[in-house]
């Protein structure tokens, strides 16, 4: 008969100790060749071990046994083939199956396969022979027939590194990669094969044994440093070790198939026997399987246990705390059974989820972690008696046994170390049979160790030493209304009782004869559903009724008037910290009630809890709160007021609990009864044992486009995007695979968000990021555990070149130039107009001065000129009429002057005379004149220009006198018959010509005069020039360059 045979070591030293215990008692051991240490008969301390754990360690026999749910992942969601032969988890948290068709990496909702490129098409180039092997960056290696490849985690593609090309078919399988990071391979007729990616050198490696049958199948697997190779039909196994590249032959006298290395040691295959080879100790230990298992794999998990795949039998799993080995098959019947008999392979991964790889039908998952909570009825169990699970209350003994209250099976007890269920119903002798079922509303434990019952047929005391249930006393009035519930009771002292009822508060009073009658009830508009004694009063909840504070000693007399009236109130709870906090469950959420305010406030949907119907409440030994509710078990953490919601995937019984269904057991285990049973736990602190797990940026969007991945991404994880790439969306993966659908990501862009946010989402987006430096930060959690470690993505937006600083530098300095050119700009203006407004000031002076010489020399000369010729006409008297008659003359002369001096003074400071065509018409008329009682011949040619040209006063007077200086000149030196004045327009120069055929002079002798100097200065004050020319008896000529000024200036 074929045998399964477990070699173990001692209990580790993380377990419990009750654990401890019961796995002493249960190992068998079988000697070996090898030395061992002697042990103790643990058949005689068996007894005593249970014992002792029992007592010290109750709450850990409350153990569940494993639900046998797998859930699949095959073809229909996404496996690229049905056929997996390999699995893995990566360092990251993904996990990696391989296929006959391809690599597949999943996340937990999505499965990506990767494929050898499209010009490959080598037969079995997808194939995944062997073991998935890691390397240090996270590559991802692999070996079959065709080839050695390798996964690219930053280019996301799969390079093939060598081919092998022969036309012998042979078989290459992965093992490992050792800490050079070379990759080992098993070759049946080479032996081990060792690659080197730096060199991409082949190194083989002949196994130091002779194989007489080269059929004979080789398989290999990795321990630590070590290959452990295994050759069918050759005893011992072939250790190699790829530090020292030395073989050893250890375990010779096994006729060995394979191994499995585990934590201390390994798990032997010999073809009929399982093995648990202890590393320290050397010793060995087997249990028997089915006959005819073939093993594929086995390992151990965190509880001690062995998992074993078969070919054609299913999984195997042997507990060796319980000696008891069970197998899990494919049933069609069930849809959460094993998928397929032929399981190849099996992986344990970090949050104790163990992965079954079959050939055929996919991968399944089976989560190995206890349940969160304990939970009755025990999945697969029956319970003889017992058709329904619908519980109404519940009471921890002092045996650690549970009683509870059913809708139609009457009381029930239940030991969760035994997994029996007893049941107690009211028999055909009861003392009113007025209801229509065998209800239990209510349990209350009485200082005798009795247990009253509140039943749909009154309240009844159950002696527990006889089981008899014995009904309490009460008044004739509720025998004759029907149906009477005890829905809570409570001890007032001990001799009363006091009880919601369905007919109001009653005081139950124990007599003399030893049993309790009920007095008339505190009435109400309906039934009083629970109680919380205040000193000496109590607070009374009802359905419609509201809240009420009564005397308990004067029941006839309401003490207050109803509260929350018209709320459907279900239970209160007096707050174990806080005395004046009241904790009432309703039908519009939990109330928290201040009984010295008399304010509250409602906990509802707004806070977390859903659908608002609170049944119950009570506080953990942490004294956080647990309520339950139709949508689930929630927990509010005291401190931050947080609320966090379990529902039937955690293990409850259902969603939906009911009222009056919870308790608080003197272990400080906590129940919560539901429609299909109860659960039952610790404390809130048991329920934060599970390990918090890993989270990931698995892809990066870009304007809706994957990012393209490279090593420098991958390695920095850092992404710098042009401006215009600025629409970005995460996609992420919480790497816990309990319950993928509940893992939830906490994620922050530090940059644009100072929160975290929570979402179940494994996407988000951000539409049109600024130019910045971002970091996507991201977190996960499943089910409600602690968050886990962060990853993080940097992202660099560059801002467009208008944006960067040295844009703005440039613009800065730019418009610095800009200032400073518009600041001297502005300055010479200011400068200039001043300068203006000074050279107009100054003109206005100096044409001040000017007109002051003028009136002087002009006027004043002519009028003293006048006032000396008329003394002396006037002295003269009558006596020299001739002499008074020439005076006159004088006089009239000097007049004329004087008039003709004050027009040209007047014509000179005309604005309107401003003008060559006004100036040339000045001289033609007046210039001439001055010959016209001479015998010179004066002949004026002057220009006639295309346009008048404005010329200033000041030049003009200049001009003007110059030339009529020049034709004085004339006049009284000349001696000429003969004079011309000629002007010509020469470009911007006006050029003038006075000339005559007098005497004339030598011009380089003469000595210039007043008249002379005075005309050069005119002429130099107009910018010109002034050229005389003259020889004895040659006449004379005189010629001013003048520049005509373009503007004149401001008239006066």
């Amino acid at each position: 008969m074929n045998e399964l045979i477990l070699v173990g070591s001692t209990a580790h030293p993380s377990k419990k100790l009750s654990n401890f215990f019961v796995q002493l008692t249960i190992r068998q051991t079988y000697p070996m060749p090898r030395p061992f240490h002697q042990k103790a008969n643990a058949n005689s301390r068996l007894i005593l071990y249970l014992v002792v754990a029992l007592i010290i360690y109750p709450q850990y026999t409350q153990c569940q046994q494993l639900i046998p749910k797998f859930s699949v992942l095959n073809s229909d969601v996404g496996l690229s083939q049905n056929s997996v032969y390999t699995i893995y988890q990566d360092r990251q948290g993904y996990m990696w199956f391989g296929t006959g068709d391809g690599l597949n990496r999943y996340d937990g909702r999505n499965i990506r396969v990767f494929k050898a490129g499209t010009g490959d098409h080598s037969a079995n180039n997808n194939t995944i022979r062997g073991n998935i092997c890691e390397d240090h960056i996270g590559g991802i290696w692999y070996t079959n027939e065709t080839g050695i490849y390798s996964f690219d985690p930053a280019t996301e593609q799969i390079r093939k590194w060598v081919d092998f090309k022969t036309d012998v078919v042979t078989y290459y399988t992965g093992i490992m990669i050792d800490h050079d990071q070379r990759f080992w391979m098993l070759n049946p007729t080479k032996g081990l094969v060792c690659f080197d990616p730096v060199t991409r050198q082949l190194t083989e490696l002949l196994i130091p044994v002779t194989v007489a049958q080269p059929e004979l199948i080789i398989r290999a697997e990795k321990s630590g440093d070590d290959i452990l190779l295994f050759v069918t039909g050759l005893p011992g196994m072939i250790r190699f070790n790829t530090r020292q590249k030395k073989f050893d032959i250890v375990l010779k006298d096994l006729l060995l198939t394979t191994a499995s290395a585990v934590p201390g040691g390994l798990l032997l295959w010999t073809g009929n026997k399982l093995w648990m080879y202890d590393s320290l100790t050397s010793q060995l230990t087997s249990v028997p399987i089915e006959p005819g298992a073939v093993i594929r794999s086995a390992i151990r998990d965190q509880d001690n246990r062995i998992w074993i795949t078969t070919q054609g039998q299913g999984l195997m799993a042997y507990w060796t705390q319980s000696n008891k080995s069970v197998s899990f098959k494919h049933d069609p019947n069930i849809e959460s059974s094993l998928p397929f008999n032929f399981a190849t392979t099996m992986l344990l991964d970090r949050t104790g989820n163990l992965w079954i790889g079959t050939d055929g039908a996919g991968v399944a998952k089976l989560d190995l972690k206890a349940s969160r909570f304990n939970r009755f009825p025990v999945p697969g169990e029956t319970y003889p008696g017992l058709n329904e699970y619908f519980v109404r209350c519940l009471y921890e003994d002092p045996d650690g046994r549970i009683w509870f209250g059913t809708l139609n099976h009457g009381l029930c007890v239940y030991n969760p170390i035994t997994g029996t269920v007893a049941t107690f119903t009211v028999s055909g002798s009861k003392p009113s049979s007025k209801s229509s079922n065998n209800s239990v509303t209510s349990l209350l434990a009485m200082p005798d160790g009795n247990l009253l019952v509140g039943h749909s047929d009154g309240i009844f005391m159950l002696n527990k030493k006889s089981g008899i249930l014995e009904p309490v006393l009460l008044a004739t009035s509720y025998q004759a209304r029907g149906e009477f519930r005890a829905y809570q009771m409570i001890r007032e002292d001990n001799h009363t009782l006091i009880c919601a009822t369905s007919y109001g508060m009653v005081r139950l009073v124990l007599g003399p004869d030893g049993k309790y009658k009920a007095t008339a009830p505190f009435p109400f508009a309906g039934a009083a559903t629970s109680l919380a004694i205040r000193a000496d009063s109590v607070w009374i909840t009802t359905r419609m009724f509201g809240l009420t504070l009564a005397h308990i000693n004067q029941l006839a007399d309401r003490h207050s008037s109803p509260l929350l009236a018209r709320m459907n109130l279900l239970n209160i709870h007096q707050d174990e910290l806080m005395d004046s906090i009241l904790w009432i469950s309703s039908g519009s959420g939990l109330i928290r009630f201040n009984q010295q305010t008399r304010q509250y406030k409602i906990l509802n949907e707004a806070h977390g809890i859903k659908g608002n119907l609170v049944y119950g409440l009570i506080e953990d030994d942490q004294h956080n709160y647990w309520f339950s509710t139709n949508s689930g078990l929630c927990f509010m953490d005291r401190q931050t007021g947080n609320i966090r919601l379990f529902t039937v995937k955690d293990g409850l019984q259902s969603n939906e609990f009911n009222s009056n269904a919870f308790h608080k057991g003197q272990s400080g285990t906590l129940y919560f009864g539901g429609v299909n049973g109860f659960n039952w736990f610790r404390s809130g602190a048991e329920l934060s044992r599970q390990p918090s797990p890993g989270a990931a940026v698995t892809a990066v969007l870009v304007n809706n486009v994957p990012a393209h991945n490279d090593s420098t991404f991958y390695i920095s994880k850092q992404l710098t995007l042009p401006y215009h790439r600025n629409d970005l969306a995460f996609e992420m993966a919480v790497f816990d695979y309990s319950q993928p659908e509940s893992n939830q990501v906490q994620y922050q862009l530090d940059g644009w968000e100072d929160q975290w946010f929570t979402s179940p989402f494994m996407l988000v987006r951000y539409h049109n990021l600024p130019p910045g430096t971002y970091t996507f930060r991201v977190r996960g959690s499943s089910g409600g555990n602690p968050w886990g470690p962060e990853a993080s993505v940097r992202i660099v937006i560059e801002a467009p070149f208008w944006m960067t600083s040295w844009f703005y530098s440039a613009v800065g300095v730019i418009f610095l130039i800009i200032v400073i050119a518009v600041t001297r700009t502005n300055a010479r203006r200011k400068i200039a107009r001043k300068l203006q407004q000074l050279e107009k000031q100054k003109a206005l002076l100096e044409e001040r001065e000017r007109i002051s010489k003028d009136l002087h020399d002009d006027l004043g000369s002519g009028l003293s000129r006048i006032f000396i010729l008329s003394e002396m006409t006037r002295k003269s008297g009558t006596r020299d009429q001739e002499f008074a008659q020439h005076q006159l003359e004088k006089i009239s002369a000097a007049s004329t002057e004087l008039l003709t001096n004050l027009g040209n003074l007047v014509w000179s400071h005309n604005p309107a005379n401003d003008s060559l065509l006004k100036l040339f018409a000045y001289m033609r008329e007046h210039l001439g004149q001055l010959f016209d009682e001479t015998p010179i011949a004066l002949t004026i040619t002057l220009p006639e220009p295309e346009a008048d040209i404005l010329v200033p006063a000041t030049w003009r007077r200049n001009v003007y006198l110059s030339v009529k200086e020049a034709l004085h000149n004339v006049l009284k030196h000349a001696h000429a018959s003969v004079a011309t004045l000629t002007v010509v327009i020469t470009g911007n120069t006006l050029c003038i010509t006075v000339q005559d055929n007098g005497v004339g002079f030598d011009a380089q002798a003469i000595i210039p005069g007043n008249g002379t100097g005075n005309m050069k200065k005119r002429i130099q004050d107009c910018g010109g020039t002034m050229e005389i020319s003259s020889a004895p008896g040659k006449g004379a000529r005189i010629q001013f360059d003048i520049p005509i000024p373009a503007a004149p200036d401001v008239a006066l």
